[in-house]
């Protein structure tokens, strides 16, 4: 629950958008009431036509354990090291530094495996592939479990919030949501409008004298050689493989042997994959960079089977 201008009200009910929208207006700070009278501060912010309470940067760690807006201290996440650095919150957005391209000045590029699996040995002035799967993860809250969240997380909320978590980071001045797709739920039923909207969102891509990509989030299904490398299929895409030449497979399956045993030897597991990709000249998307993480059966993330 929230305090706005000495009233309490549950920010997620539709009924607070107008209070939301006048102290948006306002500049009025809402406080969350996990820790009773005193409160924390909070801020609201506008994402896709609604009015969302956000903590401030920086306060995840002042509030409950139990409540929406907790986020353990940077150096348990371990985001300690990218903090101020590679990734610098503010109110209302949180500008990033990646240490991969978006763009390409000419056609030809050579695609690789994210060099850096391990984040944290990492320039801290920038942010590898899986660093930012780890801040947009923590961010969407899935780095934190309760027992009222059994059952309730599957894609369609996975993914949802991933996008929630992106529609306020900015990189170069550029919304990452505009150079981010993740795969919708697949439905046979509703196959060709969600085919037309994955159209839409990739051909940001087309266009302009440079070579634009973008970076997608999706739960790998299965990795298959070609005679050139190999295809990755992320679930709920069943009609379009991403291609992998045959050197950054070779480097994805070194340098993350480790995520693909885990998800082998457990069942209930997920592999996440983190890619930035661009369109070959026959329209079929080609991975440049990749990288994943491994999350147990509630999408929390671990890295060793004990972790599970």
């Amino acid at each position: 629950m929230y305090v706005i201008n000495g009233h309490v009200i549950d920010g997620d009910r539709t009924g607070a958008q107008p209070v939301l929208a006048a102290a948006h207006a306002a500049g009025t700070r809402p406080r969350c009431m996990c820790h009773g009278a005193d409160g924390v501060d909070m801020y609201i912010a506008k994402v896709s036509g609604r009015y969302l309470i956000k903590r401030m940067p920086g306060t995840g760690s002042t509030h409950d354990p139990l409540c929406s807006s907790y986020a353990p201290p940077p150096e348990v996440s371990g985001l300690a090291h990218v903090l101020g650095k590679a990734v610098k919150e503010q109110p209302g957005s949180t500008r990033i530094t990646l240490g991969f391209p978006l763009t390409h000045h000419g056609r030809h590029t050579t695609a690789v495996a994210d060099p850096d699996g391990d984040d944290i040995a990492g320039d801290p002035t920038k942010l590898t592939l899986r660093g930012l799967l780890h801040l947009l993860w923590d961010d969407a809250g899935f780095t934190r479990w309760t027992p009222g969240m059994l059952g309730k997380r599957n894609w369609a909320t996975i993914r949802k919030y991933l996008l929630a978590a992106a529609e306020d980071k900015l990189t170069n001045r550029t919304p990452l949501i505009n150079r981010l797709w993740v795969p919708e739920t697949f439905n046979s039923d509703h196959k060709p409008e969600i085919i037309a909207r994955r159209t839409a969102t990739l051909s940001r891509m087309v266009g302009g004298g440079s070579r634009r990509l973008m970076l997608t989030v999706g739960e790998i299904k299965t990795i298959t050689p070609t005679t050139s490398g190999a295809a990755v299929l992320f679930k709920h895409v069943p009609d379009y493989p991403f291609h992998l030449l045959d050197a950054v497979h070779a480097r994805f399956a070194a340098g993350f042997g480790a995520e693909l045993v885990l998800r082998a030897n457990n069942p209930g597991a997920h592999l996440i994959g983190i890619a930035t990709f661009g369109l070959r000249d026959d329209g079929e998307p080609e991975i440049e960079q990749i990288a994943a993480m491994t999350v147990n059966e509630n999408w929390i993330p671990f890295d060793t089977p004990a972790e599970q």
